[in-house]
């Protein structure tokens, strides 16, 4: 919706509401962005959407192709395109190298609407906004979120993945070190980038048998250490075995919660927090010893 507030040397000065307003974590991105192969990453941010999720007015959610798209009217378009950014009044907005009009003060940028029903060959003044209200690196930062490829968790135990754990024996819980790090993204039109990041910042942990606790990526078990000592900063002791559990193991499950920034244009924002999650069975045996004389 533009708002016209002052004219001048071909300059509208504007207040505009967008409908690229991006919905947390359920977007795809297509086209000149890439489409999300949600078979291959189904923990992808842009594939977390619900099917038969409803289009609201000046929302975007993921269609199924993967790409970001947003509701006019009845009509579902692409929020973004190498044209600019879709303004709820149905015009696309492209930013150009203009001047300020006159009388005008503090950073801004001109963007030029182009219009469904624009006559053929003609060409609207350009609108001036200023940072606050531009449409273009905070709806770049949203689809550069989209775009993080946040990995299952690399799980590590000791006793070793795959050994049965043993009970009142504590068992040491930890992610991969080299798992452990920041992963990036970045969207782009011709003169703005703007590169999202997703940082590690801790694991929730649900080890199968009732209890559930918060740590950071834990401590690596060093070989030729005190096996009967606990993890310093994260670990579980299994009290019961695992044989009487369908299956014969508990489920041990590992959630990482991802702190999201965004910057790029000279703007900066957050996002989220995004979540990845892996699990695998754990066998809990029960060591018992006979005193014989």
């Amino acid at each position: 919706m533009l708002r016209a507030a002052w004219r001048s040397g071909g300059f509208v000065v504007a207040g505009m509401v967008f409908a690229a307003v991006l919905l947390g974590q359920t977007h795809a991105v297509a086209d000149q962005w890439g489409d999300v192969d949600c078979a291959q990453y189904p923990d992808r941010p842009a594939c977390q959407v619900e099917a038969g999720e409803q289009l609201v007015p000046g929302e975007t959610v993921a269609a199924p192709g993967g790409e970001v798209v947003c509701r006019l009217d009845d009509e579902v378009v692409p929020c973004v395109t190498e044209d600019g950014w879709l303004g709820d009044d149905g015009c696309r907005y492209l930013q150009v190298d203009a001047p300020p009009p006159p009388g005008v003060e503090g950073p801004g940028s001109a963007y030029r609407p182009t219009c469904p029903d624009d006559p053929a060959g003609s060409q609207r003044p350009a609108v001036w906004l200023p940072d606050s209200q531009a449409p273009g690196p905070p709806a770049l930062g949203r689809l550069a979120v989209s775009r993080l490829v946040l990995p299952q968790p690399r799980v590590e135990l000791s006793p070793p993945t795959g050994a049965p754990q043993l009970v009142m024996l504590p068992t040491w819980l930890w992610i991969e070190p080299a798992w452990w790090t920041s992963r990036s993204a970045s969207a782009s039109v011709p003169g703005v980038t703007v590169t999202a990041v997703a940082t590690p910042v801790e694991v929730r942990w649900s080890t199968g048998d009732g209890e559930v606790l918060t740590c950071g990526a834990g401590t690596a078990y060093v070989a030729g250490g005190d096996p009967d000592a606990a993890s310093p900063d994260c670990g579980h002791t299994y009290t019961a075995p695992s044989r009487p559990q369908p299956g014969g193991t508990y489920d041990l499950e590992a959630t990482v919660t991802w702190q999201v920034s965004w910057s790029g244009g000279g703007f900066s924002g957050t996002a989220g927090p995004l979540f990845s999650t892996t699990s695998l069975p754990v066998e809990v045996a029960e060591v018992r010893s006979v005193n014989t004389r």
